[in-house]
């Protein structure tokens, strides 16, 4: 098992919160999800041998939230969050 912490950009609500947590959830491999909106932060635990890190940030980002710019990598459209459009 791995633990990743991910900063995520965009979170502003407790609706964002649930976006993200059910965006990772679905992600083959995770076993934990924790998000938090004050910290702007979610820590994800997954099998190694079934994920990695760019599926991770490729799940948040197709929620509509952004991987802190230290961490990304894709080239997805930058949105602003469940309540922002």
């Amino acid at each position: 098992m791995q633990i990743e912490q991910l900063k995520i950009i965009g979170i502003t609500c407790g609706g964002c919160v649930s976006k993200v947590e059910t965006a990772l959830k679905t992600v083959p491999g995770v076993n934990g999800v924790s998000v938090s909106l004050m910290r702007g932060e979610a820590s994800v635990q997954f099998k190694e041998s079934e994920t990695n890190l760019e599926q991770l940030k490729y799940a948040v980002e197709m929620a509509g939230f952004n991987i802190d710019k230290t961490m990304a990598t894709s080239s997805i459209p930058k949105k602003g969050g469940c309540c922002c459009g």
